[in-house]
């Protein structure tokens, strides 16, 4: 089976989602990256943040979308069914944190075939990893 493409418009959007993010306090955005998850060849905008551990995924999911709500244009490439909100805790966050920060600025990072401690990583593409969350890691 062929692999589903990220498409520059995804990433465009994507990105554009994550810089709000940042800029919302409330939300304290520790990673932002697309995973490709292989066994249902779709990619995710994994949104990892500390709102999952303090108030909950239901609400984690809310301030993202109010986030999401107010982007002008409206993003066309992707949907809410594509986002992931998680713990900086979980095992796949935790991964991409242990290959270290990245700054969010112009481009991304991809990463392939990688197997991070128990996890192997087909595909992502990073846009943001706080230096704070990676040396929790360590």
């Amino acid at each position: 089976m062929d692999k589903t493409v990220l498409v520059m418009f995804s990433l465009a959007e994507g990105k554009r989602l994550v810089e709000l993010l940042l800029q919302n306090p409330k939300i304290d955005l520790q990673a932002g990256f697309w995973y490709y998850q292989e066994d249902v060849d779709r990619w995710y905008l994994v949104l990892a943040t500390p709102l999952v551990d303090t108030q909950g995924t239901s609400k984690a999911y809310e301030h993202i979308i109010n986030v999401m709500d107010s982007m002008i244009p409206q993003p066309q490439w992707f949907e809410f069914t594509e986002l992931y909100a998680k713990s900086p805790n979980d095992p796949l966050v935790k991964a991409v944190q242990s290959l270290g920060a990245v700054e969010f600025g112009e481009q991304g990072h991809f990463l392939r075939g990688r197997r991070v401690g128990g996890t192997y990583i087909d595909e992502a593409y990073v846009y943001f990893v706080a230096e704070e969350a990676c040396s929790a890691v360590s």
